[in-house]
């Protein structure tokens, strides 16, 4: 009898036994939405190494960033080839982002094979790269890797393929445990162009602040 009165009673919106209840209810209906709220989220592994492998902890996508991504970076800048591999939260334009290719001439160049995924998925994903450029487009630009600008002389290279744009760049790359110089002058793709503050900005890949970008000239 008990019982059924107290049952009848709640259903009285005077009643103060009913608080506890409505109570219990609402921070109940907040802990469904904490819940499905956090299962919605992405969560993308994030990385960076040396090689083609890297392993790191798994956080939680903001903003925009709608996909993981998993990048592996060739650069022969040292005059050998090295390999790098990132893997980050990203926005899913960049799934179709074309080649980012540098090529300052002399056999040195850096490119970016980008591959999105999600979760543990992107652990097994393989980024590849596409063939180099070898067919010159008959165009041409100012070329130079030094460590600063007053350093650069008078030379050009003949870009390939998709090479369109002349690019003047400096970035800070770490050997060891410093950050050295590099001022770069060479013939690029658009995507290299566009990844500060374009369309394919992300979080890996080859990044330049501020690149100064020009479509490249015809050899004269």
């Amino acid at each position: 009898m008990l019982l059924c009165s107290s049952f009848a009673d709640s259903s009285n919106l005077d009643s103060p036994r009913t608080f506890p209840i409505t109570m219990k209810t609402f921070l109940v209906f907040l802990l469904n939405v904490a819940v499905l709220r956090n299962g919605n989220s992405l969560r993308c592994e994030t990385c960076g190494r040396d090689g083609t492998r890297c392993t790191g902890s798994f956080r939680t996508c903001r903003g925009h960033n709608d996909i993981c991504i998993k990048a592996l970076l060739e650069n022969t800048d040292e005059g050998r080839r090295r390999l790098r591999t990132e893997m980050a939260c990203a926005n899913s334009r960049v799934c179709q982002m074309p080649l980012q290719y540098l090529n300052t001439g002399q056999g040195r160049y850096e490119r970016t094979s980008i591959v999105c995924c999600r979760g543990n998925a992107c652990r097994n994903a393989v980024p590849r790269f596409q063939p180099g450029f070898i067919k010159p487009n008959g165009r041409q630009c100012p070329a130079c890797l030094a460590s600063n600008r007053t350093e650069c002389g008078s030379a050009k290279v003949s870009c390939s393929g998709d090479e369109l744009y002349c690019i003047e760049a400096q970035q800070y790359i770490r050997l060891g445990f410093r950050p050295v110089p590099r001022y770069k002058r060479g013939c690029a793709t658009g995507a290299l162009c566009k990844v500060d503050g374009g369309t394919y900005r992300t979080e890996v890949g080859i990044k330049y602040p501020n690149p100064i970008c020009s479509l490249a000239r015809p050899i004269d």
